[in-house]
């Protein structure tokens, strides 16, 4: 295996590992902080591995093709943002993604669909809304839940 390869299974193994650190989250096995910290670092390491592949094309090939598999057999947390990734890499080198060439113009008609679907007048003021009424919807289920369960009476 040469070193390229090695890159490519480390992806693939970092893509594994924070699904595993989620896993761990759902499970209560880490808090939120610290799998947020561990799937940050994951990240992080990915990132660094794109930038290199985006100099590199014998890389880029290797990590579309690690990518794809880990979208297709869902061994990553993140799929869209792993295709994400995986596009720009493509673009740079003008190699193919899922069947396709992403292009500039691929680019520029997402981001048109994009603007012309999302309204983020007062967006800030329309997402501190949403959390205040979400939290009291919490503070509401977690009083019936009290409410109904003989450990709180």
């Amino acid at each position: 295996m040469d070193a390229i390869e090695r890159k490519a299974e480390q992806v693939d193994k970092l893509l594994t590992a924070e699904k595993f650190v989620l896993a761990k989250l759902r499970r209560g096995e880490f808090s939120r902080e610290e799998a947020g910290n561990i799937a940050s670092r994951i990240n992080t390491a990915v990132v660094a591995f794109v930038r290199e592949a985006l100099e590199d094309r014998e890389l880029a090939g290797e990590l579309l093709e690690t990518f794809e598999e880990a979208i297709e057999s869902r061994s990553t947390a993140a799929p869209r943002v792993v295709s994400t990734l995986s596009k720009i890499v493509a673009m740079r080198h003008g190699m193919e993604f899922n069947g396709h060439r992403p292009s500039e113009e691929d680019l520029e008609a997402n981001l048109a669909a994009l603007w012309a679907g999302l309204d983020l007048n007062n967006i800030e003021e329309k997402y501190a809304e949403l959390k205040e009424n979400s939290r009291g919807k919490k503070v509401e289920r977690k009083e019936r839940e009290e409410g109904s369960n003989e450990m709180y009476a």
